[in-house]
């Protein structure tokens, strides 16, 4: 008996220094266990039903799904102290075969925010990219386009979800021996590069093109951005 008294405290010296907060769930709303972090967030529960401590309302949170489903449960609420939490809802059966929750949740708050910010400057660079009336291009280092705008599929005759991942020489000629190849790459620059854009439809059109490479936060080139301006003097090309 005492061997299984030291695992049993084991197990919960275990559970209290986990970063997620782990609990038991009983079919009348209270809390027969906490762990640490939970506590600490939350409070005790001194006998308070959870929905009663944590939120301050009447109405039973979705939890306890499982106990009528009999399956696991995953979502996210948002917290008492106001953070979101990532939830996962499990039936737990009790040693004297009762029915409990047992729920652990991992506060995610940072990771959804940084996920907020991912979204805001990926709209926010789409937008830059859609301001220009030239077309834009921008091309990874083995020459495939990575993503258009507006004026591109209209110069090509193709939308943005068939441009994006085929190879940039599929429709600009002068460039077939892909995208390293193009003068300035290795520089970094590239400017009045003559290149001709074929559209879907076979018509060519002779542009001059300006770009520059970009890198990742360690230095390393990711792609090409290119900005195509219409060649007046180009010779020869502009044809059906």
């Amino acid at each position: 008996m005492e061997a299984l008294g030291a695992e049993q405290r084991r197990f919960r010296d275990v559970l209290d220094l986990l970063p997620a907060h782990v609990v038991l769930l009983s079919p009348d709303y209270h809390v027969p266990f906490a762990n640490r972090y939970f506590r600490e967030r939350f409070e005790e529960a001194h006998g308070r039903r959870c929905f009663e401590y944590l939120f301050g309302r009447s109405e039973i949170c979705e939890t306890y799904n499982v106990l009528k489903t009999g399956a696991p449960h995953q979502w996210e609420r948002t917290g008492p102290d106001r953070r979101n939490y990532d939830v996962y809802d499990f039936p737990f059966t009790e040693s004297d075969g009762s029915g409990l929750i047992l729920e652990m949740g991992m506060d995610v708050t940072e990771r959804k925010l940084a996920g907020q910010k991912l979204q805001r400057a990926s709209a926010y660079n789409r937008s830059l990219l859609e301001a220009s009336l030239d077309p834009l291009v921008t091309i990874s280092p083995d020459g495939k386009i990575t993503d258009v705008n507006r004026a591109t599929e209209e110069i090509t005759g193709c939308s943005r979800q068939v441009l994006i991942g085929t190879d940039f020489s599929d429709y600009f000629y002068g460039c077939g021996e892909g995208a390293r190849r193009i003068p300035g790459f290795r520089e970094g620059l590239v400017q009045d590069y003559e290149l001709a854009v074929r559209r879907r439809d076979a018509h060519v059109t002779p542009v001059v093109y300006n770009a520059s490479i970009y890198r990742d936060p360690d230095g390393e080139v990711v792609g090409v951005s290119r900005r195509r301006v219409t060649s007046p003097n180009a010779s020869g090309l502009n044809k059906s």
